[in-house]
């Protein structure tokens, strides 16, 4: 078993940790794709689109609950067999290396856009992988604790978009529900794809301390994660407007030049550089989660060994896309494999063990 399974965190640090991977890029272009699909009502599709994660929430808290004090990988292994359980850790150790690898790239795109335009695309990238590395190599504790860390610096930096609200338009929010419900809902679908990193409660949920309160925790991260992201489509809307907000790749950012602050000017690039701090959680989030996948797969007993060979591919997977247009098209293919993965790993695996009658209070030998 890998040696970090010794380690414990807290309920407040999975919460954190939850956060941490679904707000990255999607934060700052979620109000675009939103109001693309649904117009004025796009925050309503964002709560609509909630409902996926909490599904993820709910079968994967089942799953565990049926096989009490078992990881991931022994679930796993007693519901299919020791080599067909290797399986589902290599599909999601797979799905860990597009997340990672498109969301560094997205990030570099932004960089290349405000404040590095001269520096190569692979050099912001490898830094960006090598500074996640760097904390991955010291284990999920450490992990947990800059996400919990890093959380309040993102609260810092939501706030300074505040006084943009001073050029808003509350009538570009009505009509209330006046978007035709096949719209409404489509533009949940795209809401529900910025949710994408719930699934990481596979991972993280052996390693909680008290098991009774993840999915409280858990449930908690999904709603302020939901609020945040209706905060920001609110506010976008109300200055933009739903139509001119599509013009715009990523609306929160530019919600900064409108904001006139006396002793800062450019503030999306003070933005901006504080945020490499909040973009970076979810590559490394998925970095661990991929090494660790991974290392349980191929029986390496030590995660770290896989740490860098990880990074090596996803670095390699990063420079794929030629511009933002396909890039922000990957990232769509990689929020619809994140939700595939993260609601139908749990409860395939949860209807086998049904049928199977497989479960840890049910004398299973396998």
């Amino acid at each position: 078993m890998n040696n970090s399974n010794k380690i414990e965190i807290t309920n407040k640090q999975l919460m954190f940790s939850l956060i941490s991977i679904i707000l990255g890029t999607s934060l700052l272009s979620l109000p675009r794709l939103a109001a693309a699909e649904a117009g004025q009502d796009a925050w309503i599709s964002v709560i609509i689109g909630a409902l996926a994660p909490l599904l993820i929430i709910l079968t994967t808290i089942l799953l565990f609950t049926r096989f009490p004090g078992y990881n991931f990988y022994q679930i796993c292994k007693s519901i299919l067999g020791k080599y067909l359980g290797r399986i589902p850790l290599i599909i999601y150790a797979i799905y860990g290396l597009f997340f990672c690898s498109i969301i560094s790239r997205n990030f570099s795109s932004m960089l290349d856009t405000y404040i590095l335009p001269e520096t190569p695309e692979y050099v912001k990238i490898v830094l960006l992988l090598l500074a996640g590395l760097y904390i991955v190599l010291s284990g999920i504790k450490v992990v947990a604790r800059f996400n919990e860390l890093t959380f309040y610096i993102l609260l810092a930096l939501l706030i300074i978009i505040l006084p943009s609200l001073r050029e808003a338009q509350w009538t570009f929010l009505l009509p209330v529900a006046g978007t035709p419900v096949v719209k409404l809902l489509s533009g949940s679908l795209t809401t529900a794809m910025a949710f994408t990193g719930m699934e990481y409660l596979l991972v993280l949920y052996p390693f909680v301390k008290d098991k009774k309160k993840a999915a409280k925790s858990s449930v908690f991260a999904l709603a302020i994660s939901t609020v945040i992201y209706l905060y920001t489509t609110i506010i976008s809307i109300a200055v933009f407007g739903p139509y001119s907000i599509k013009r715009h790749i990523w609306p929160v950012l530019v919600l900064l030049k409108v904001t006139d602050i006396p002793v800062l000017e450019r503030l999306e690039f003070f933005f901006i550089l504080i945020y490499i701090g909040v973009i970076f959680r979810p590559i490394m989030n998925q970095l661990f989660a991929s090494s660790y996948f991974a290392s349980q797969a191929f029986g390496i007993k030590e995660f770290r060994r896989t740490a860098v060979p990880v990074v090596i591919i996803i670095y390699a997977l990063a420079l794929i896309p030629p511009n933002i247009t396909d890039t922000f098209r990957y990232m769509d293919y990689v929020g619809i494999l994140g939700m595939l993965i993260g609601i139908g790993l749990p409860t395939i695996l949860l209807l086998l063990s049904i049928v199977f009658k497989k479960g840890a209070n049910m004398n299973d030998q396998s």
